[in-house]
């Protein structure tokens, strides 16, 4: 299954997917990535890499990025609305009152 993303140029195979500079590319024009043999949904916002799970968030560098997930495959997120700040902070906050 192929299918065109907006400002795109070309096509990616959602089966297949895609890693590496081409993900960390996709990152820096606004999509969300989701990792494709994993629960990991990616973004890039301010020259940083965040990275979510289930139960976990992170942040790294691009370099970092590449270094550990340059054999990662990864899709486009169809859904935005997977990382969603306003309840991570809200979680954070909630978090650091119970500690």
């Amino acid at each position: 299954m192929k299918e065109t993303y907006g400002k795109l140029t070309g096509t990616a195979n959602l089966r297949k997917g895609f890693c590496g500079r081409q993900a960390l590319e996709f990152l820096k024009m606004g999509y969300t990535l989701k990792e494709i043999h994993g629960d990991k949904l990616i973004r890039y916002e301010s020259g940083k890499i965040y990275m979510s799970g289930k139960n976990w968030t992170t942040r790294m560098t691009s370099e970092d990025f590449l270094d550990s997930f340059s054999e990662s495959e990864f899709s486009i997120s169809q859904n935005s609305e997977e990382i969603n700040d306003q309840k991570d902070e809200e979680y954070y906050r909630w978090r650091a009152m119970k500690q």
